[in-house]
């Protein structure tokens, strides 16, 4: 279960700056093109920055981590009028079109011969839908195995929040 959310008003776009420098030496040691596509001005919105940091970093993780070398990864945030789209996009191995819908249930494991010599319980793409949604966000994965994978997380923009 995840702790109780403490929501605070965050700039996206530097929140968004810092956890992708934190993960540009693990895309370079597998020879990963990225591209970052994040406004200049300053975004707004609430989130809890601890879980949103493991939401987001569970995306961009897989992506390093299941994709071979010089695979392209993308990151990019588009301000909309009332919410913020940010789409983390790669063009490797992709998941199974049957998989779209269940891959954010806990324990689903698109290769079962890869993963458990790695461990782990699937993807924790649980985790980060169920953090996402607390956020009233959607998150949604288009994917097939031509082009590998593309989650759309929608946030609101600042406005206060209903804490439940």
């Amino acid at each position: 279960a995840l702790p109780i959310l403490d929501f605070q008003r965050v700039d996206i776009c530097e929140f968004l700056r810092e956890i992708i420098a934190e993960y540009i030496p693990n895309m370079e040691d597998k020879n990963i093109e990225y591209y970052f596509e994040i406004p200049e001005e300053s975004i707004y919105t609430y989130i809890d920055e601890k879980s949103m940091y493991r939401a987001i970093s569970n995306i961009i993780v897989n992506s390093i981590k299941y994709n071979g070398y010089g695979t392209n990864i993308k990151i990019i945030l588009i301000p909309l009028e009332d919410t913020i789209q940010l789409i983390i996009e790669d063009d490797g191995i992709g998941i199974p079109k049957e998989l779209n819908q269940c891959i954010f249930d806990p324990f689903v494991r698109v290769d079962t011969s890869r993963n458990s010599k790695s461990g782990g319980t699937g993807l924790g793409l649980a985790i980060t839908k169920s953090i996402v949604e607390k956020h009233n966000g959607v998150i949604n994965l288009i994917s097939d195995r031509e082009m590998g994978c593309k989650f759309i997380i929608t946030l609101n923009k600042e406005q206060e929040k209903n804490h439940d």
